[in-house]
Formats: structure tokens, sequence, C-alpha cells
């Protein structure tokens, strides 16, 4: 027979056990890590040897890297404060803008702007002074009949307050009584003024009119009606048809803001700036204002974090869609002196395929220093780019027909400026593009048959003796030839000490010159 304190024995242990449970913390209890890392560091650390009296000692450091129980501790609470640069080191790092604009400090580019002002006038006056006989006169006597009405017109409604007549209407319309009485006086007394006003100017208009058919010279009645006629004709030209038209066309371009780039930016597909853009954000940060450099505007921009300008600038047809602009007129581009992400964003107003002739800078040149950089072109943003020449080999490749030997002759004509370089032109291809400079050529070559071929072998090795032995006269010191490198004042000295020229080869169409070689290899 079952005892019946088994089952109060059972509800008692298990009674026994939750009271334990309860002691232990339940996994999901929220700790304060506040509190708790407090605490511990309060608490003294166990002695090694098991004793409560012992210390740990304090180590030398007085900032801490590592508990002994293995558990980091924080060192940047420690660490001090930096705030950055001084203001006297801001102000040093600091960029300063140009005071006087790119094409004021360029003697080229000044001269070309008062140029081209000076061109823009003379043709406005050009323009206007051709259509003032055939054009604006017959216009004028044409119109001045409609004048005379529309003057006769205004002072009639000026002398009976017309211009007050629709208040005074408003006013009747709506049953304003005594808004309407007041400008029913009020026009009363206007018109009570202007209408003798009026009687006078006409009885001096008739006076001065009889004067000039009676009285007046020949002279001043011509010029009285011819005054007459003309102020009729503009007070008789209508509002949709001025007098003058226009002598030139001006191009509207849109003014480059920050609200078009920052939209222009989210639609190129770069994760950073779309969700910053998405969040009310810009997504890219503008270091200065938008100015304008040259034909076309500029802005500064600093990229989000991780983002390139090679980024943007493979997206360089996105971004021309995003700016309602053509794809030559949208230049992205990379500044030398600042990290990678600085965009330096450049909108031209015209498209770079569209700019026409550009006129070279030696044009007008009368001589040219062959040590200086040879002017060679512009790049898209209008700059102008030169060329080294000195200590430099040119190979230019491009496409059939894209300007390859274009590009040659200017760097021909430049060396050709320089009297004491002896230009020594081989153009192989045999088309006569290089003829022009056969005049001053000491040597010329024009053709790809085996006699030329032979005679620039023969050149290139009368030329190997001066490229490989230098200058070695005694006349040459280290203060003109230093760190071995060709200077003007050495240049054009032979081992006696006599001026001589420099020479250079210009050889077009390398490729015909080696597949002939090639050829004659193979038949031998």
């Amino acid at each position: 027979m079952k005892h019946p304190d088994d089952d109060n024995e059972l509800f008692n242990r298990l009674e026994a056990d939750m009271a334990a449970d309860s002691d232990t913390p339940a996994r999901g209890h929220v700790v304060d890590l506040d509190k708790a890392r407090t605490a511990r560091g309060e608490s003294p650390d166990p002695a090694p040897d098991g004793s409560a009296n012992s210390v740990r000692p304090q180590s030398s450091d007085s900032e801490p890297t590592e508990s002994d129980t293995g558990r980091p501790t924080p060192v940047d609470s420690s660490v001090p404060t930096v705030s950055g640069p001084g203001l006297v080191d801001r102000i040093k790092n600091s960029k300063r803008l140009d005071v006087f604009p790119a094409w004021m400090k360029s003697r080229a580019e000044f001269t070309e702007a008062l140029g081209w002002l000076a061109g823009h006038v003379g043709h406005t006056a050009a323009y206007h002074a051709v259509r003032v006989p055939f054009v604006y006169v017959p216009k004028l006597v044409w119109r001045s009949p409609r004048g005379a009405l529309n003057i006769l017109g205004r002072i009639g409604r000026w002398a009976v307050d017309g211009e007050g007549e629709a208040l005074r209407q408003y006013t009747a319309t709506n049953e304003q009584v005594d808004e309407y009485l007041k400008l029913s006086r009020q026009r009363d007394r206007r018109v009570r003024l202007r209408a003798i006003l009026t009687i006078l100017g006409a009885v001096f208009a008739l006076g001065l009119g009889l004067f000039l058919v009676f009285g007046a010279q020949p002279l001043t009645q011509v010029f009285a009606v011819t005054v007459a006629v003309l102020g009729c004709g503009l007070a008789g030209a209508p509002a949709d048809a001025p007098l003058a038209t226009r002598a030139v066309i001006k191009t509207e371009v849109q003014k480059l803001t920050s609200d078009i780039v920052v939209k222009a930016m989210a639609s190129i597909g770069i994760g950073q700036i779309a969700s910053a853009v998405a969040k009310g954000q810009d997504g890219i940060r503008f270091v200065a204002p938008i100015t304008r450099e040259g034909p076309g505007w500029r802005a500064d921009i600093d990229l989000p974090l991780g983002v390139t300008v090679a980024d943007v600038a493979d997206r360089r047809a996105r971004l021309a869609s995003g700016l309602r602009r053509p794809l030559g007129c949208v230049w992205p581009d990379a500044d030398p002196n600042e990290h990678e992400g600085r965009l330096i964003l450049w909108v031209g107003d015209r498209d770079l395929s569209k700019t026409g002739i550009v006129k070279w800078q030696l044009a007008n040149a009368r001589r040219h220093d062959i040590f200086k950089r040879n002017p060679f072109g512009i790049d898209p943003r209008g700059r102008a780019q030169s060329v080294p020449m000195i200590q430099h080999n040119i190979l230019i490749g491009s496409l059939p027909g894209q300007g390859k030997t274009a590009s040659v002759r200017v760097l021909a004509c430049g060396a050709a400026l320089d009297p004491s370089v002896e230009l020594w032109l081989h153009e192989n291809k045999g088309t006569g593009d290089l003829d022009s400079l056969e005049c001053v050529s000491h040597r010329f070559v024009s053709g790809i048959e085996r006699v030329w071929n032979e005679r620039i072998a023969a050149r290139l090795a009368e030329l190997r003796p001066e490229v490989y032995g230098g200058w070695k006269g005694e006349n040459v010191t280290s203060a003109l030839k230093p760190h071995g490198i060709t200077t003007r004042g050495v240049a054009g000295m032979t081992d006696d000490g006599e001026r001589t020229t420099r020479r250079g080869i210009v050889r077009d169409d390398l490729t015909k010159v080696i597949a002939e070689r090639d050829e004659s290899r193979g038949a031998a």
C-alpha cells in the first residue's frame, strides 16, 4: 500500500529544484555593461599565490593594454584628444585662388581675347551700318503714320484719365459706393488739370508747326521732319516686331549648378552616391564654388569614401546624359595635388569636335628655342599643351586619316624655327605630306624606293658617332653640362669650341621602312 507522504516528498523536491534554479541568472537576463565594467575595474585582481592580502604590482606603463584574465582593456580613454592642425598650419596649407583669371596672365590668351572682342564689336557695327539705309529707315517711314495715331491716342487717354477707368468700373460693379465716389472726384480733378495742359500743349505744337513751315530755314525743316518721322516710326513699332535684328545669335547654355551636378552624379550608378541622395543627402561635397574656367564650368568635388575618379570617368557617357550635355562637353579629371577621391568636373559650352581649327601659338613667331617645349595643341578643356623634344623620342601612331602626319608637321615646324637645328626629313610614305618643309630641310627624302632606304641607312650611320660620342671638348664644363644633360650652351659646340647646329631626324611611316628591310632580309 502506497504511503501518503510519497506525493508530498515529490512536490518538495520539485520546489527545491525550482528555488535553486531561480538563484542563477537566466539566459535572457539583461546585463548593464557599464556597471559590470565599473565593478570589474574597481575589484582587486586575485593574487597569484591565492592569498587575499597580496596585491599585483602596477606596471610602469600607465596605459593598460590587456588584463590578466585575457580580456582586452580599453586604451582610448587615456589618450589625449587631438584637435588637428592649428590655425597657422591651416592657413599655410590652404589653397590660394588666382587674383587674375588665366586668360589675363597669359599674353597669348589675352591677345586672343582682345582680338575676339574687337572682331565681335566690328562685326556688330558693320552688320547694323549696312542695314540702316536699306532696312531700318524704310521700316520707320512705313510705321510713322501708325506711330502718330498711337501718340494721339495715348495723349487722349491721359487727358481723360483712362488708366483709372478699370478701377472705377470695378467699384461700381461691386457696389462700393464710397470708393466709387472718391475715385470719381479724383478723376474730375485730374481731368480739369490735364485738359488745361493738353490745350496748352496743342497751342504750342501748332505754333511750332507754323514756324517750321513758314519761318524756319530749309535745313531746319528737313531736320524737324526727319526727327518727327523717326519718332513716330519708333512709336508705331509692334511689340512682336522689333526694328533691329540681332547681329549675333547667342547660344544659350544652361548654367552648371550644384543641384544639377548632384542629380547627375546620382544617376551614373555609383551606390554610395545614389543611396545618399535617396536619403535626402548630397552624396558628394563641393570643396569650392562652381566657377568659369575657359569656355566652360569647373566644379571641384570630393567623392564618397571608396569612390575614385576612375569610377566616374568610366561612366562618362552616363554623366553626360545626367547633365544633359553632349559627350564632348563633359570631362571628369583627377586633381594630381589631392587624394584619389578629388574630382575636377569640367563641362564645356561647346562640343570639343565642333570647336573648329585652333590657331597654333607659333604661327606668327619668327624663331623658337628647341630646348623649350614645342606648342602642340590644346586639351579638352582648352588649355594649351606643349611637347618636349630635346632628349625625347616621339612616336605617333593611330588609325589612317587621324592626323599622324599633321602632328609630325607641327613638331617639324617648331624645330624649323630654331636656326641652329638641322632638319632631316624622311617621308617614306611618298604622298608628299611633308613637301612644304623641303625648303627648310637640310636633307629631305620622299618615297619608299630602295635607293632612299640606302641613303637613310647611311645618314643614320653618320649620325651615330655624334649621338653616342656626346660632347667631350675641353670647353664643355660641368656648369654647361650638369649631370650629363645636354644644354643649349653645350649643344652647339664642337670639340674645338666652335658653334654648330643640332640635328634632328623626322621619319614618317616607319612601318614601311621596316617592312622593306624585312623583305630584303628574307630575299637574302
